[in-house]
């Protein structure tokens, strides 16, 4: 297969998953950019293998498929990484509130003691 028709393929297969993204209700997620970019490197990837061998568009979707795959999986780790730091940090800010609160309180016991001539 020729150079044209690698490129072609490798763009039906960009505008395809960009076009079913697209239709996807809200923002994307991690899981799914990563997949998209998985599949559209696969395919790009797969079409060039597959061109070697003679048949490029074979290649490109087993290689597009075999992305997505992958892509899928690192987004989804990545997504659940990211979950997983947000609630660390959400821990963090309300044990910080926590001892903001217990510091003013003892300023104001400290204050009572001072008043009582302690």
């Amino acid at each position: 297969m020729n150079k044209h028709s690698i490129i072609s393929v490798v763009s039906l297969a960009a505008v395809t998953i960009f076009l079913v993204s697209a239709c996807a209700a809200g923002p994307a997620t991690k899981r799914e950019k990563g997949a998209a970019t998985g599949a559209v490197l696969g395919a790009g990837s797969g079409a060039i293998i597959g061109s070697t061998r003679g048949d490029a568009v074979e290649g490109a979707l087993i290689g597009g498929a075999l992305g997505a795959i992958a892509g899928g999986i690192l987004g989804d780790q990545s997504q659940a990484s990211a979950q997983e730091q947000q609630a660390t940090n959400e821990r963090i800010r309300a044990q910080e509130a926590e001892l903001e609160r217990q510091r003013r309180e003892i300023e104001e016991l400290k204050r009572q003691d001072e008043r009582r001539g302690y």
